[in-house]
C-alpha cells in the first residue's frame, strides 16, 4: 500500500509541477526572477535578460557566471559576443572562453577534456587570487568530476565552495545548486544516508516558493533507504507546498485524496485486469499444450493413430474429392534394432519423420500408427499425381542417412501402398485394409518399393495357411 500511495504521490507531483527540478536558483534580484520565470516557457526572452545583464557586468566572476547560464540554455554561443574585434583580453576574459570551449565539451560528450580544461581555468583564478571565481570553477570541477564518477574528487571541491559560500554571506552562486550536486554524487556513489543529509541542508535554505522541489529528492533517497513511510511523509509536504501554489479554480477538481483514490483505483482494476488475462492465457496455453500431447506420438512428433485416423475421416467428409491415402513400412527395423540397439532404432524413426515430413503440402499430413508402421493422408491429391509423389517420398528416404549413436551413418529404406478414392470417409476401414494387403505384397515381393493397391496386382495375400504373426516373423530374418 505504501509503494502504491508513493507513486501516485510522485505522479501528481509531477503533472501538477513539470518544472519543479529547475528551482529557483537566482530568486535574489529581479533580472534573476524574471529569467527564471521565462527560462521554461519562452527561452528567447529569457535569454534577452542574461544577455542584457551581461553587457552591465565588468569581467570578473559574476560575468563568467552568466556567460555559462547563457550557453546552458543557447548552446555553443561564442563568449565576449558584444566586444569589439580589436578587444584587448584580461585575465578574465580568457578564463571566460576557455569556459565556454569547457560548456562545449561537456555538450559534445567529451567529459575528461572538459574536466581538464576546468583544472586549468582553475589554476589561473588561484594564482590571480580571486576567490569568487575560485568557488565558480571549483564547482564547476565538481560538476565535471561527478560525470567522470571520480566522486570523492567531486565532493572535496562542492565542501570547499560550500566552506566559502557560508563564510562570504550573500552570493551569486545559490548555495543550494552546491547542495545539489553534492547530493548526486553520494546517490550516484551509493552514500544514500549522505545524500539525505544534503537535502535536507537545500530544504534550510529553501525559499517558500521552492519548497516543494527540497522535499521530493529526500522521498526518493528514503525509499532507496527502504523507509516508506517517511518517504511518503516529505512527498505528501512537497505536493502540498506544490498545491498552494496553484489557484483555488485550478485545483477545485484535484483534491489531493480523491486523487490518490483514483490512482489506487485505477492501479488495482489494471492489476486485476492483466492477472485475469495472464491467467487465461496460461489456461489457454494449458489446454493447447495438454491437446498437442494427447495428439502426438511422444517419439517422432507426428501424429499418433487415433489422431492420425479422426482427421482423416474430418477431411473426407465431402465427395466431390479424391484424395490419397499412403501406408508405408519401414523395411528391416528389427535388424537396425538388434544389431545397433533401440536407441539408434529411435533414431531411424525421427529421421523418417523428419525427411517424410518436409514433402508435405500444408493440407496433408503424416502420423505414426504403430512400430514402424506410418500412414500418410495426401488431400486432393487423384490418380495422375499419386504414384509420382509416393515415389519421390520412397527416393527421398532411399538417399537420405542418420548416425547412429556408435557414429556409424546408416540408410534405411521403406515399402509403400497407396490408393486414391473419392468415398474414403463411407469406406476408411476397407480401404485400410486392402492398404494393408497390399503392403504386404510390398514387403514378400522386394521392399523399398511403391504398390498401387488398387490397380497393381496382389499376388500374395496373407491366406490362413499363413497367419499375420508368422508372415511378420519372415519379414524380418
Amino acid at each position: 500500500m505504501h509503494f502504491f500511495r508513493f507513486s501516485v504521490l510522485s505522479f501528481l507531483l509531477s503533472f501538477l509541477h513539470p518544472h519543479y527540478v529547475f528551482a529557483n536558483i537566482m530568486a535574489n534580484d529581479d533580472w534573476k526572477n524574471s529569467f527564471h520565470i521565462l527560462k521554461n516557457s519562452n527561452k528567447n526572452e529569457a535569454i534577452a535578460i542574461l544577455s542584457e545583464h551581461y553587457l552591465t557586468l565588468p569581467p570578473g566572476a559574476e560575468r563568467i557566471f552568466v556567460s555559462m547560464h547563457l550557453h546552458s540554455i543557447a548552446k555553443k554561443k561564442d563568449p565576449l559576443r558584444f566586444a569589439p574585434s580589436s578587444y584587448i583580453l584580461n585575465n578574465y576574459e580568457n578564463i571566460e572562453i576557455e569556459m565556454t570551449q569547457v560548456m562545449n565539451f561537456e555538450d559534445d560528450g567529451h567529459s575528461l577534456k572538459a574536466a581538464k580544461l576546468t583544472q586549468q581555468q582553475l589554476n589561473k583564478a588561484i594564482r590571480i587570487k580571486d576567490d569568487e571565481l575560485v568557488a565558480l570553477l571549483s564547482l564547476q570541477y565538481c560538476k565535471n568530476n561527478i560525470e567522470l564518477q571520480r566522486h570523492q574528487v567531486a565532493q572535496a571541491y562542492c565542501e570547499d565552495v560550500l566552506d566559502f559560500l557560508k563564510s562570504s554571506g550573500q552570493h551569486f552562486i545559490d548555495i543550494r545548486w552546491v547542495y545539489r550536486l553534492l547530493a548526486s554524487s553520494y546517490q550516484q556513489s551509493g552514500e544514500l544516508d549522505n545524500a539525505l543529509l544534503v537535502n535536507k541542508m537545500i530544504a534550510k535554505y529553501a525559499s517558500e516558493t521552492s519548497s516543494e522541489y527540497q522535499y521530493h529528492p529526500q522521498s526518493n533517497h528514503l525509499v532507496n533507504l527502504d523507509d516508506q513511510s517517511s518517504a511518503e511523509g516529505y512527498l505528501q509536504q512537497s505536493l502540498e507546498h506544490e498545491i498552494e501554489r496553484l489557484t483555488a479554480e485550478k485545483i477545485q477538481h484535484f483534491q489531493t485524496t480523491e486523487l490518490v483514490t483514483m490512482r489506487q483505483d485505477q492501479i488495482f482494476y489494471r492489476l486485476t485486469v492483466s492477472t485475469l488475462i495472464v491467467f487465461i492465457l496460461l489456461v489457454l496455453f494449458s489446454r493447447f499444450r495438454l491437446k498437442h500431447i494427447s495428439e502426438r506420438d511422444q517419439l517422432t512428433g507426428l501424429y499418433n493413430r487415433k489422431t492420425a485416423f479422426d482427421k482423416i475421416l474430418k477431411s473426407t467428409v465431402s465427395t466431390n474429392k479424391t484424395h490419397t491415402l499412403v501406408l508405408f513400412d519401414l523395411d528391416h527395423f528389427k535388424s537396425v534394432n538388434d544389431t545397433y540397439g533401440h536407441p539408434t532404432g529411435d533414431l531411424a524413426l525421427k529421421h523418417v519423420a523428419k525427411i517424410l515430413s518436409e514433402p508435405m503440402m500444408k493440407s496433408d499430413f503424416i502420423g505414426r500408427i504403430g512400430g514402424e508402421e506410418f500412414f500418410i493422408f495426401l488431400y486432393g491429391c487423384g490418380k495422375d499425381l499419386a504414384r509420382e509423389r509416393v515415389e519421390m517420398m520412397r527416393v527421398h528416404l532411399e538417399q537420405s542417412a542418420y548416425v547412429s549413436h556408435q557414429g556409424k551413418r546408416l540408410k534405411i529404406t521403406a515399402s509403400f501402398s497407396f490408393l486414391t478414392s473419392n468415398t474414403i470417409h463411407h469406406e476408411f476401414q476397407s480401404a485400410y485394409h486392402i492398404l494393408d494387403e497390399a503392403l504386404y505384397h510390398a514387403k514378400r515381393t522386394g521392399r523399398n518399393c511403391v504398390i498401387d493397391a488398387i490397380h497393381d496386382p496382389i499376388t500374395a495375400a496373407r491366406t490362413k495357411d499363413r497367419p499375420i504373426e508368422h508372415a511378420l516373423t519372415a519379414d524380418i530374418e
